[in-house]
Formats: C-alpha cells, sequence, structure tokens
C-alpha cells in the first residue's frame, strides 16, 4: 500500500485510492427512472393492445371470408 494513502473504497467493481483524512462522499442514482417505468409500462401495453387487436380484425376477416364462401357456394354450387 502507498503511504499516506487509505484502503480501497469500492464502487462496484472497480477501486479508487483515497488519501488519508479526506472525506468521500456517496451520491446514489435510481437505476431505473420513473419516467422510464411509464415508458415500459406504455409500451408494453401498447403491444398488447395491438396484437389484440390485430387478432380481432384477423377473426373478422376470417368471418367474412367464409361468410363470403357460403354465399358463393349456395349460388353455385359447382364453382367450388
Amino acid at each position: 500500500m502507498i503511504t499516506g494513502w487509505s484502503n480501497k473504497v469500492k464502487m462496484g467493481q472497480n477501486g479508487i485510492l483515497v488519501p488519508e483524512g479526506s472525506e468521500v462522499d456517496y451520491e446514489e442514482e435510481p437505476a431505473y427512472t420513473l419516467e422510464s417505468l411509464f415508458s415500459d409500462v406504455g409500451g408494453a401495453a401498447g403491444l398488447a393492445l395491438g396484437m389484440s387487436l390485430a387478432t380481432f380484425f384477423g377473426a373478422l376477416e376470417y368471418l367474412m371470408y367464409r361468410l363470403y364462401i357460403n354465399k358463393v357456394r349456395c349460388v353455385l354450387p359447382m364453382a367450388i
């Protein structure tokens, strides 16, 4: 150890040598902000809603197609 320097101050994976007798101030910052939370929740909700609408319109398209095919079969039974 270097003379006049205290032990290492651990900060995550890194170590810092600090002179003896000096003060060390620690500041903490949130890793996940409130804006990030709202953004992620909104994105997930939009994705789920988009998937739900796509499923709804897909089912509607299928039903319309099936009704159309049945109507054509009634009019022209030999065509299909």
